[in-house]
């Protein structure tokens, strides 16, 4: 439930915050049952010898008053060792406890906080490595734009004064920054590449230490129930002047719930739902506020776009290994982890998101630069344009994170993420073979001819079940005794 909901940087700061409270809270009530303690041991002490010397100053008398106050003594005596048992067992059972409690949470928290730290700390470099080499790249992309209008100009007779010479130089230069913009668009993908990695790794850090701490946390709230438990026996021990608050108490004992305090700190305590926020790459030539040649912008486009099918190629085998291997582990868990297969499987269909994202983007601008429909993707509707400080533009991926979703799947692999129907999805066995009730009947609208085998045909006029309704645009249904998915926007 943490993982769920103590999510990014502040998520997690909150989450560390109330823990700290908490260990404060378990401290402070340490140390006021210590000074509880010390109270009954002292005020022991003080009735024991009150109660010795009313029982000593009624030897002298003899008769029924003074064998009542007598007994009255005795009873002083009593009262006072069973305050003495309580404060003895507050020190060296209650106290102790709590003690131990506090240190094995500080040792356990620790090192699952360092490795967070290092996590974002990582991903805080690459994302600084990834801005530097996007700056680099998109003004040595700018400096050649305008080295090369100089020479068009020269060559045109446009600037005058201009020598053979001096125009072989700025030839010269064109060459020169042109190798090194290519050097620098490539660093600049490489840094993008490794930053999503280290954010994806920092957001995997941050899901297993979410996890752990809730197991912390969850062993503190029992132990100090069981503290409270045995604090509430003692009390209760002492008397009947002492029942009233011990019903009370008991009664709070009851009603501890380890797993209702998890949700109440969730609910009131965590920050958003668990969205990862992926910054794509964002190219000078995407931008048609910045000055560049039609041609040229239109080649380093397609450039861009064969550069991240072919990421992607890569990626889908690479998806189809970790597939591959999770099948080993479920038939022979002796392995392997089959949960470690999982947040695997997640975190390269994050970076398969990562690629398609960025195709599709550019792709788009492309189509745009092309005078051409844009491809329709229900991806779109994820996309938050700003930008930075530099008035360069940023484009973030908005969406429900893989590793956590991948995480929650432990006794079957994970639905893979499954893009829009433009032609680009990819054939992962996205649906598993649960039982679906109908949800909803529609009617096709327009053709549509599987590409793959887990794909519907549909044809204007067919009335198909439908099961499902994904928010990437794909509905998994029923026509003639076959079921599949098929687009929704083919569908009324």
């Amino acid at each position: 439930m943490f993982a769920e909901s103590f999510w990014g940087v502040e998520g997690f700061e909150e989450l560390r915050k109330y823990l700290k409270h908490s260990t404060d809270l378990s401290k402070d009530i340490g140390i006021l049952l210590a000074e509880r303690a010390e109270l009954e041991l002292s005020y022991a002490k003080s009735l024991s010898k009150i109660g010795s010397k009313l029982s000593k100053a009624t030897h002298v008398c003899i008769g029924t008053l003074a064998e009542s106050w007598c007994l009255g003594g005795a009873e002083m005596e009593i009262e006072a060792e069973l305050h003495r048992v309580f404060g003895q067992a507050l020190l060296d059972d209650i106290c102790k406890l709590i003690k131990s409690v506090i240190d094995s949470q500080s040792k356990a928290r620790k090192p699952v906080e360092v490795t967070v730290e290092k996590a974002f700390k990582n991903f805080s470099d690459r994302r600084s490595d990834e801005a530097k080499c996007k700056k680099n790249a998109h003004s040595l992309t700018k400096d050649r734009e305008k080295t090369i209008e100089q020479v068009n100009s020269a060559r045109d007779g446009k600037i005058k004064n201009v020598s053979e010479k001096d125009l072989a130089k700025l030839e010269k230069k064109v060459t020169q920054l042109e190798e090194s913009m290519t050097k620098a668009d490539k660093e600049y993908f490489e840094a993008g590449r490794k930053a999503e990695a280290a954010r994806q790794d920092w957001e995997s850090q941050v899901f297993k230490a979410c996890v752990q701490l809730q197991s912390i946390e969850d062993d503190r709230i029992r132990q100090m129930q069981d503290s409270l438990n045995r604090y509430t026996a003692y009390l209760a021990a002492i008397g009947p002047k002492m029942m009233t608050s011990c019903e009370k108490l008991t009664h709070a004992v009851g009603s501890v719930d380890a797993a209702s305090d998890i949700r109440r700190i969730s609910e009131t305590k965590g920050k958003r739902p668990n969205q990862s926020e992926q910054l794509l790459l964002d190219f000078y030539a995407e931008d048609r506020g910045n000055v560049m040649d039609f041609e040229r912008r239109k080649y380093a486009l397609q450039g861009y776009v064969f550069s991240l099918e072919q990421d992607l190629e890569r990626e889908h085998k690479g998806r189809d290994g970790v597939m591959r291997l999770m099948d080993v582990y479920k038939g022979q868990p002796s392995f392997g982890d089959q949960d470690d297969g999982i947040q695997r499987l997640a975190s390269v269909d994050s970076m398969i998101r990562y690629l398609e994202a960025s195709r599709l983007k550019i792709t788009s601008s492309l189509a745009e630069l092309n005078r051409q429909p844009k491809p329709e993707s229900q991806l779109m509707r994820h996309f938050e344009k700003t930008k930075d400080k530099q008035g360069s533009s940023l484009t973030v991926l908005r969406m429900a994170s893989l590793v956590s979703e991948g995480a929650a799947e432990t006794s079957a692999a994970p639905t893979a993420f499954r893009p829009p129907a433009d032609g680009s999805h990819f054939d992962d066995g996205e649906f598993d073979d649960a039982p679906y009730s109908p949800i909803s009947r529609c009617t096709a609208i327009y053709d549509f001819s599987a590409k793959a085998d887990n794909e519907l045909t549909i044809r204007t006029g067919d009335v198909l079940t439908v099961f499902r309704k994904d928010d990437d645009g794909w509905w998994f249904g029923e026509l003639n005794g076959r079921s599949g998915i098929f687009p929704g926007s083919y569908v009324k």
